[in-house]
């Protein structure tokens, strides 16, 4: 709790801007993926980013219903920024890091797949994430 209260009075004072492509804070985004059996997919990227195009810590991945025959990974990732729905478009262009969200097939499954996972920014905004994935066998 006392952190909570930390983090609220410090991002008082600093004026951030979050870099989400294509979604409102708050809002849901809904992710189609394809991938093989035995092979890794990355399902999103999310940066934070200030008015002068800085990172501005890392945004928080939280599985909310883990997938029912893979794993979710996070890991630093980079992107390059398409826009900023909630400030200016200065930073678009720019590559930035971030974290990756990556899913996994386990062993020999194949079929479909579904996660949902939130995003919470440093600013205290959070998307929601619904992501289908669909597992095929291996090009012979």
């Amino acid at each position: 709790m006392r952190m909570r209260r930390f983090l609220g009075c410090l991002s008082a004072g600093v004026l951030l801007h979050v870099g989400f492509a294509g979604a409102q804070a708050g809002s849901t985004v809904e992710v189609d993926r394809r991938t093989t059996e035995g092979r890794e997919v990355r399902l999103s990227t999310e940066v934070s980013w200030d008015h002068q195009c800085q990172r501005q810590g890392t945004p928080m991945v939280t599985v909310v219903a883990p997938p029912s025959s893979g794993e979710i990974s996070t890991r630093p990732a980079s992107k390059t920024v398409q826009g900023n729905l909630v400030g200016s478009t200065s930073c678009a262009g720019m590559r930035m890091e971030g974290v990756g969200v990556f899913y996994a097939p386990q062993p020999g499954f194949r079929g479909s797949d579904h996660v949902r996972y939130d995003v919470r920014f440093p600013n205290g905004q959070t998307i929601h994430f619904i992501a289908h994935i669909e597992v095929n066998a291996p090009a012979r």
